[in-house]
């Protein structure tokens, strides 16, 4: 029989056994111990334990479902650690894999609301570039004008990291957070 214990990850609740919890909790020591500069250690573990409780709740198959050893070590070869390193202690680089893109306006680059940003961090492309045809678009009739303002309301703003992750299709892994400040 397995003890289990009610523990509170990224504000919500799940029920963790008592091993995989202490697998879990010297895993976030350790990489909160990695975390340069210090100063954003706060900012960053609430990230991440954000990031654990939405791959928990991913795996979960019902109300009562008890995270295991297997499901922790899954999360934690998935986010590694902050210095690229493998979670294991090994060194080792760990390479991670492409996530699928999803569209959201670029806060970190915005002129008026991020539309033109963001769709050149979609596409990799020049923001520049985008901007001068949004521009001619906008003075060559009123479909222009329109198509902005309705990507405007209608594409959300990356403000986590992890949505700039998204944003940018990179993994949203302990490193990649790291480079994204939250805006506000």
């Amino acid at each position: 029989m397995k003890q289990i214990t009610n523990v509170a990850i990224g504000g919500r609740n799940f029920i963790i056994s008592n091993e995989a919890y202490a697998i879990l909790d010297s895993w976030l020591e350790r990489f909160r111990s990695k975390i340069e500069p210090a100063s954003q250690a706060d900012d960053v573990m609430v990230e991440i334990e954000e990031r654990i409780a939405e791959l928990f709740t991913e795996a979960a198959s019902g109300p009562n479902y008890v995270v295991d050893t297997d499901l922790v070590h899954k999360v934690i070869g998935q986010l590694g650690m902050p210095d690229g390193s493998d979670p294991d202690g090994s060194g080792a680089r760990r390479q991670a894999e492409r996530p699928a893109h999803r569209f959201y306006r670029d806060s970190d680059d915005k002129k008026i609301a991020g539309v033109c940003s963001g769709i050149a961090r979609y596409f990799d492309i020049d923001v520049l570039l985008v901007r001068v045809i949004a521009v001619v678009l906008i003075f060559c009739g009123t479909s222009g004008f329109w198509a902005y303002i309705i990507l405007w309301f209608l594409s959300p703003l990356a403000e986590t990291p992890l949505q700039k992750c998204e944003l940018r299709g990179i993994a949203p892994t302990a490193e990649n957070l790291r480079r994204f400040r939250t805006s506000k």
